[in-house]
């Protein structure tokens, strides 16, 4: 059996030439983020995702509107995750 590693991709900012963002797929590697590695802080997303901590609040929102239960905690220890007892089990996570 061949097993894969699989990579959370870092885009460049102008994929497109134009500057403009990539916000759809942003919006997934946050979910992929989230689903990979539980809690994880603003600070860390936004790096990760090469945007702003408030984008990153924006991104949870969009989640919550997706019916995707975001959670966040304030605080030193806090941060984004799923909501307890809850996991991800769309369309998405059937994907080979």
């Amino acid at each position: 059996m061949r097993t894969l590693s699989v990579l959370i991709p870092r885009y460049p900012r102008a994929m497109n030439g134009s500057g403009a963002s990539r916000p759809a797929t942003r919006l997934l590697t946050m979910l992929e983020v989230l689903q990979a590695c539980g809690t994880v802080s603003g600070r860390e997303l936004a790096e990760r995702l090469e945007v702003d901590p408030r984008t990153v609040r924006r991104y949870a929102v969009k989640l919550e509107e997706l019916g995707i239960p975001v959670e966040t905690e304030r605080g030193p220890y806090g941060g984004y995750r799923f909501k307890r007892h809850w996991t991800f089990s769309g369309p998405l996570a059937t994907l080979p």
